[in-house]
């Protein structure tokens, strides 16, 4: 995470933010009533004004839902924020820097923020130059395909859609004459170098744009597909850059989240065109993977909205393969999962169109749990009334129980299975273990002074970041620039170090019992508060701080192998795209970050 910010910093940000005006920007219809202002509250439904906002003590109260605090709980609870994203939030509205606390020189952390300033400056300007080329004559093949899939024109500026001219620089030299150099242009993904000589050109040609927006309203990538067939793969995503993951992105969340917290439902689809069509026409809880399979990054952004998700993928195989990606990704983050399919052949924009949002929004009320969806697959593909038949079902259906994070679900999830396969529940519990015996073991390399027994390295470690923090507060400072929360795989663990780091940016200090208090309070049946509350009663452990080295190096490692498979991810753009200087020098940065020889194999393209 990045480093504590200052409580005058955050003084600073609370005293030049007009509470009035931001709120305002929510609640339209706000009115001055007396000395406050009065509106119908963002939070919950209501006819008659509740909401109030208090213009010379900066706070608000709803005496409807109780709901009421600062700048920063207003932007918390209407965006879905963590406390350190809404003061950065409302840093950067009223122009405010937020110094970097750890142990960076001043003047290089002022130019990175300049950088990827003009990264997003650059995004920016490319989506408006995109759309304007759109509207010209060279964009009427992408007109022509958006009036095909019926995404009207409100649709398309509401969007950015936009259009890449089949030239190779018509972007760069629009952008270097806006006094963009080509250096920045390349980093943010928008031009490639050329390879014998000086010089770039664009990296997208003749293609249909769609602006990738984040969560706060910025352009940080795009995705784009051809309007050649002959023309390199279908779509074609920004690579890698400090504005853009596509692992860590979703699109259509920017204009989907009120609506997943207020649905408590996010629907996942596969495509651009799908969450267009299905936002156009009014269901707007509706967001897609860029092209990439569901990631634990993914889940983290939906969990801040909604623990229910529906999966529509296309009707097809590879959409069902998606399906069966993304069903174990929810299952291990313990999110409700549900799975909607459509008619054969068609995918959720062509069949939002045929039938109408209502049909759709039905589907998706109707979508099966997976139990049940499993059950229906393992009953078309193999016959219930031969013994071997059903034994194969058994052992499909069974493939998801080590998923299932929730023991109550898994313990629902067997005597279900049992029931509609015909078979005890105690049969199952015993082919389940079975199965898990067979399973080949992967074991994570042991943090120095660890022995892995019934947990896994990967466990223990975690565990002993946790303690650590909990029983020596004094060190979590220096603890929080090493580890992030993204670095904790077991979602209990993640729970505690967020309530842990949420109590350290609004108090500046660590105490065990304020966590453990907090944990009961937020959530009163979560586990992690029995986990928290077994670390606290083991005792101080001194060995911890004899092993902490040990541990942090093992994340160290972990984090290394991230980057590698990162990497080869971009080199199987770069292969793909036929840019072999970014493919060298991708394999050149594999190799340093692995400190091994000059060994790594060119990325396969099968």
């Amino acid at each position: 995470m990045a480093g504590h910010i200052p409580e005058h910093i955050i003084a600073q940000i609370q005293s030049s933010t007009d509470i009035v005006s931001l709120i305002s920007q929510y609640v339209p219809g706000l009115k001055k009533a007396g000395r406050a202002y009065k509106g119908l509250c963002p939070f919950h439904k209501e006819k008659t004004p509740s909401f109030t906002v208090n213009s010379e003590e900066q706070f608000f109260h709803c005496f409807g839902c109780k709901e009421g605090g600062s700048a920063f709980k207003f932007l918390m609870l209407i965006e879905h924020l963590t406390f350190p994203e809404a003061v950065h939030n409302l840093a950067d509205r009223t122009g405010i820097q937020i110094p970097d606390t750890r142990d960076v020189d001043p003047r290089q952390a002022a130019a990175a923020r300049t950088e990827r300033e003009k990264i997003y400056d650059a995004l920016q300007r490319a989506a408006s130059f995109f759309a304007s080329q759109l509207q010209t004559d060279s964009g009427a093949r992408a007109r022509s395909y958006l009036d095909d899939r019926r995404i009207g024109s409100s649709t398309q500026q509401l969007w950015q859609l936009g259009f890449a001219p089949n030239s190779w620089d018509s972007l760069l030299k629009y952008l270097q004459g806006q006094s963009i150099s080509g250096s920045v242009l390349e980093k943010a993904g928008l031009v490639s170098s050329r390879n014998e000589s000086t010089g770039y050109y664009d990296r997208f040609r003749d293609r249909l744009m769609f602006p990738i927006i984040d969560a706060r309203d910025r352009v940080i990538g795009f995705g784009a597909r051809t309007l050649n067939d002959e023309q390199g793969p279908k779509y074609l995503n920004s690579p890698e850059t400090v504005a853009f993951n596509k692992s860590e992105c979703l699109y259509g969340l920017n204009r989907a989240k009120s609506a997943i917290a207020d649905k408590g439902i996010a629907v996942i689809v596969e495509g651009y065109t799908d969450v267009l069509m299905t936002h156009q026409l009014g269901v707007q809880n509706v967001v897609a993977t860029l092209g990439t399979a569901l990631t634990r990054k993914h889940v983290e952004l939906l969990r801040r909205y909604a623990r229910r998700v529906a999966l529509v993928y296309d009707a097809d195989e590879a959409g069902e393969k998606a399906s069966d990606r993304s069903i174990d990704v929810f299952l291990e983050e313990d999110f409700d999962v549900s799975i909607a399919t459509l008619n054969e052949g068609m995918d959720p924009c062509d069949y939002a169109l045929e039938h109408g949002p209502q049909a759709f929004e039905e589907r998706i009320q109707q979508a099966q749990e997976i139990l049940a969806f499993k059950l229906d697959r393992a009953h078309a593909r193999h016959d219930f009334s031969r013994m071997d038949g059903r034994a194969r079902a058994t052992d499909e259906i069974l493939q998801l129980i080590p998923k299932i994070a929730n023991e109550v679900k898994k313990s629902l999830f067997l005597q279900r299975a049992a029931s509609e396969l015909g078979v005890s529940e105690s049969s199952l519990r015993a082919r389940t273990a079975s199965l898990d015996r067979r399973r080949p073991q992967y074991e994570d390399a042991a943090p120095a002074g660890v022995q892995p027994k019934s947990a896994n390295a990967s466990q223990i470690a975690q565990r002993d970041v946790i303690s650590y923090l909990m029983k020596f507060p004094e060190d979590s400072p220096a603890l929080f620039h090493k580890i992030s929360i993204h670095e904790f795989a077991d979602q209990n663990f993640q729970t505690i170090f967020q309530v842990i780091c949420d109590q350290y940016e609004e108090e500046g200090a660590v105490d065990a019992v304020k966590v453990l208090s907090m944990l009961e309070t937020r959530w009163p049946e979560h586990p992690a508060g029995r986990i928290a509350a077994e670390i606290m009663a083991a005792g101080d452990d001194e060995s911890l701080r004899q092993r902490l080295a040990g541990t942090l190096d093992w994340f160290d490692k972990q984090r290394k192998l991230k980057e590698v498979s990162s990497l080869k991810e971009q080199m199987k753009e770069a292969q793909s795209s036929g840019d072999s200087k970014r493919l060298m020098e991708l394999m050149k940065q594999a190799q340093a970050s692995l400190n091994t020889p000059a060994s790594l194999e060119t990325p396969s393209t099968n």
